[in-house]
C-alpha cells in the first residue's frame, strides 16, 4: 500500500471540520422522546407533500436527524422551499427496501440489482456459541426487485470489535470497515480502523449453518487499508482519530500529471457531540470529518474498480 501513503502525503488527505453546533452535552432526552413518539409508525398516503409548513405532523415518520434539519436549530437545516413527495412503498424483507425514511420511498436505482448488508456485530445465537462464532458477522444479499434474500455469508473479525460499513468495488468484491471503539470520543488512542477487501465469488452460503460452522466457512479477506497507520503517518495524532469511522463512499476520479487516481471518502460519526474529553480529561473539538484517500488500479492487487452507474428507477 505504499502508493496510498505517497499520494496522500502530497495533499489529497482532507479533513473538513464540522460547522459549529449548539449542542455541547451528552443529554439524550430529546432522542429518547423521539424514539418513544415513533414506536408505532403507520403509512403515509402516496402523494403526500411534506414542507416547512406541515412537517411537524409527519415527525413520526422521520429519522431523528431529519427532524433536527427541519427544526433548524443548528448550522445545517432544510431550505425554506423544501418539498418531500411521498411515493409508493416497495415491500421486501421486514418492510420497505430502500425507503427514503420510515415507510416512505422516493424510488430505487435501476442499475442496482443486489443489496448487500452486513451485521455490525455477531447475532445473539452465534455469540452464545462462543469461540470463533462470537466474532462471526453475517452478510446477506437481497435481490432488490423481489425483496428476497438470495444468500448469506460469514465474515470473521480479526482486529476490530465490529463492522460499520460495507461498499462495493465491483459486483463480487467489497470493502468492509472493521473497527474498534478506541480513539477520539473514547478518551484514548485509536487502534483498529481497517478496511478489508472480501470476494464473494466462491464464498460458501451459510444460511442454514450454526455459528461455529459458519465461522469455519468465512469469506477470505485481505487488508486493503490501515486507516490509523495512514493518518498517523500524515501527522494526525492517534488520540485525534475518530473512534467511530462509519462511512465509506467512492468519489470522482482525479489526475495527478498523467496518473489517474480513484478517490475513497472515509467519514466518522460524532454523535452530535461538539467536544469530547481526551485522555487527560481536557475537552477537545469533535468534528465530523471526511478523509479523502487516492488509490490507483495497481493498489487493488488485481481487483478491478467498477463505479456503479446510478439512474432513477421511476
Amino acid at each position: 500500500m505504499k502508493k496510498w501513503f505517497g499520494f496522500v502525503a502530497v495533499g489529497l488527505l482532507f479533513c473538513l471540520p464540522a460547522m459549529s453546533f449548539a449542542q455541547t452535552s451528552t443529554d439524550r432526552s430529546e432522542l429518547d422522546q423521539f424514539l418513544k413518539d415513533t414506536q408505532n409508525q403507520g403509512d403515509l398516503p402516496v402523494g403526500t407533500k411534506i414542507t416547512m409548513q406541515n412537517w411537524e405532523q409527519y415527525k413520526a415518520f422521520m429519522p431523528f436527524g431529519m427532524t433536527v434539519l427541519f427544526e433548524g436549530k443548528y448550522y445545517w437545516k432544510m431550505p425554506a422551499d423544501v418539498e418531500i413527495d411521498v411515493g409508493p412503498t416497495r415491500s421486501g424483507i421486514h418492510g420497505a427496501i430502500g425507503s427514503f425514511f420510515g415507510r416512505v420511498n422516493r424510488g430505487g436505482f435501476s442499475a442496482l440489482r443486489t443489496l448487500v448488508g452486513i451485521m455490525q456485530n455477531s447475532l445473539i445465537q452465534d455469540a452464545n456459541e462462543g469461540g470463533a462464532a462470537a466474532k462471526m458477522l453475517r452478510i446477506v444479499t437481497i435481490d432488490i426487485r423481489s425483496g428476497s434474500v438470495t444468500h448469506q455469508f460469514a465474515y470473521l473479525l480479526t482486529t476490530g470489535t465490529g463492522v460499520s460499513e460495507i461498499v462495493a468495488l465491483n459486483d463480487h468484491e467489497l470493502l468492509v470497515d472493521e473497527r474498534d471503539g478506541h480513539g477520539r470520543a473514547n478518551g484514548d488512542n485509536a487502534k483498529a480502523k481497517q478496511l478489508f477487501k472480501i470476494d464473494l465469488t466462491n464464498a460458501v452460503d451459510v444460511t442454514n449453518m450454526d455459528g461455529l460452522t459458519a465461522a469455519a466457512n468465512a469469506v477470505p479477506k485481505t487488508l486493503f487499508l490501515d486507516i490509523v497507520q495512514l493518518l498517523t503517518a500524515n501527522g494526525i495524532a492517534a488520540g485525534n482519530i475518530p473512534a467511530k469511522i462509519e462511512g465509506l463512499a467512492f468519489g470522482d476520479d482525479m489526475k495527478s500529471g498523467s496518473t489517474k487516481f480513484h478517490t475513497l471518502w472515509i467519514a466518522n460519526d460524532n454523535d452530535f457531540l461538539q467536544t469530547v474529553a481526551d485522555a487527560n480529561g481536557n475537552q477537545i473539538p469533535n468534528p465530523n470529518q471526511f478523509f479523502v484517500v487516492g488509490f490507483t488500479d495497481a493498489d487493488l492487487d488485481g481487483s478491478i474498480f467498477v463505479p456503479q452507474p446510478i439512474k432513477p428507477l421511476f
